[in-house]
């Protein structure tokens, strides 16, 4: 699946789903899952969001928390899954 991420340092970056993993502990909150894309992560890209587009709708996924490195060489962006930010976070989407 191919993603998209945006932020103010980096504006908006394509990327593809790499993987999930499960049950992880992030910021101090355990979470069932994470998971990552391709493409590197900078200071300040944060709380971003990481979403796709399909039928010329754009769904967002999940918000961004870290960088990692996969695979010895390939940089990632570590993601949060909407659906945990949500149960574990207990912070729902504003909605128009």
């Amino acid at each position: 699946m191919t993603l998209k991420k945006s932020s103010a340092i980096g504006g908006p970056v394509t990327g593809k789903y790499l993987r999930v993993f499960t049950g992880r502990s992030m910021l101090g909150h355990y979470m069932d899952r994470v998971e990552l894309m391709t493409t590197t992560c900078s200071a300040g890209d944060s709380g971003g969001p990481v979403y796709y587009t399909s039928g010329g709708r754009t769904k967002i996924v999940g918000i961004i928390s870290a960088s990692a490195t996969v695979n010895k060489d390939t940089p990632a962006t570590v993601y949060i899954p909407c659906g945990e930010i949500e149960s574990k976070l207990g912070v729902t989407p504003l909605s128009a």
